[in-house]
C-alpha cells in the first residue's frame, strides 16, 4: 500500500512541475514573439517617417523653384519690377536648375 502513497506523491509533483515547466515556456514564448513584434512596428514606423520626411523634403524643394520662378518672372524689363532686382536673372535659374536636381534624384 506504500507504494501507492509514493507513487501518487511522485505522479502529482511530476504532473505539477509539468505544468510549471508549460507555464515558463509558454511565457517565454510569449515575451519573445512580443518583442518581435514590437520590433517589427518599430521599423515600419521608421519607415514611415523617413517617407514622411521625404515628401516634406520634396514639397519644400517645390515651393523653392515656384518662388524662384516667380522671382525669375519679375526680371521682366516691360515690368517696373524688373528695376527691383540687385542681381542677375542667373541667380533664379541656377537655383531653379540646382532644385529640379534634387528633385530628380528622388
Amino acid at each position: 500500500m506504500r507504494s501507492k502513497n509514493v507513487s501518487i506523491k511522485f505522479t502529482v509533483g511530476f504532473t505539477v512541475a509539468l505544468l510549471v515547466l508549460l507555464m515558463l515556456l509558454q511565457g517565454v514564448l510569449g515575451l519573445a514573439f512580443a518583442q518581435r513584434v514590437m520590433s517589427e512596428v518599430e521599423g515600419v514606423s521608421l519607415r514611415d517617417a523617413r517617407q514622411q520626411a521625404a515628401i516634406g523634403e520634396n514639397m519644400h524643394q517645390m515651393e523653392i523653384n515656384r518662388s524662384q520662378i516667380l522671382q525669375a518672372l519679375q526680371h521682366n524689363p516691360a515690368t517696373s519690377y524688373a528695376k527691383m532686382h540687385d542681381h542677375p536673372l542667373s541667380v533664379n535659374s541656377t537655383a531653379i536648375n540646382d532644385n529640379t536636381a534634387k528633385l530628380q534624384e528622388t
